[in-house]
């Protein structure tokens, strides 16, 4: 055997020893599920102000199918007395992650409420260390992201929980009155000048009728499940 082949015949060897190892199944996964799904990334966005957090219907169905698969995969992974804490510990923390993201983003598909424009508004404006221009400027953003915020939200709620509905059109309405009231007030006290000013009126007109559109979808969808006996009209 030639010194060339020896040195292949071992790489062989030494990868075979390493995929029969009782913890490789559970490492490859690991690795493929952060890299798929990073942690960092969904932190970063939820605590990202200037931004409507939301994901397309295909995004959803794809996310849920592959976080079905590595679940699938992580449940044929049997763990046994023989293996270390430090595995056993992984092995539940991968498990409580993918159960994490599925609920993260089923959410999207059932919970209406989570689509809030003026919960995000009301982070940015109570922002005690950012300045005004910084605070106009996200406020802005987020207005003129309305539009296909809310659009969106109607395409991916397919299976809108119906006890999450009224407190969606709860959280609507007291947007509205954020719209039309306090975030109003804000933008007389920054004195905005004028170009800015007129497209602040233009984003709140057009954010306001998304979300009056929003509480209408709601609604409907309230009074559909309703007619079908699935909510109580109490």
């Amino acid at each position: 055997m030639t010194p060339k082949l020896f040195r292949f015949c071992l790489l062989l060897l030494i990868l075979g020893l390493m995929s029969c190892h009782p913890y490789a199944p559970m490492d490859r996964l690991e690795k493929e599920v952060f890299l798929q799904f990073p942690y960092e990334q969904y932190a970063q966005k939820e605590n990202q102000l200037d931004t409507l957090v939301y994901y397309t219907p295909v995004t959803l169905t794809k996310n849920l199918t592959t976080i079905e698969t590595f679940s699938n995969r992580l449940a044929q992974i049997q763990p046994t007395d023989k293996w270390t804490t430090d595995k056993q510990a992984l092995y539940q923390e991968l498990s409580r992650y993918l159960s994490e993201l599925e609920t993260y983003f089923l959410a999207y598909q059932k919970d209406p409420s989570i689509y809030n424009l003026g919960g995000r508004l009301v982070q940015v404006l109570n922002q005690p260390k950012t300045n005004t221009e910084k605070k106009s400027s996200n406020c802005l953003q987020l207005l003129e992201g309305a539009t296909q915020f809310y659009r969106t939200a109607q395409q991916c709620l397919q299976q809108a929980e119906p006890d999450r509905l009224k407190l969606a059109i709860q959280k609507q309405l007291a947007t509205l009155q954020l719209l039309e009231g306090e975030l109003v007030d804000s933008l007389r006290q920054w004195n905005l000048p004028s170009s800015q000013a007129q497209q602040f009126d233009k984003a709140l007109y057009i954010a306001n009728l998304s979300c009056k559109d929003y509480v209408a979808y709601c609604n409907s969808l309230l009074f559909e499940h309703r007619d079908a006996g699935l909510f109580s009209k109490d």
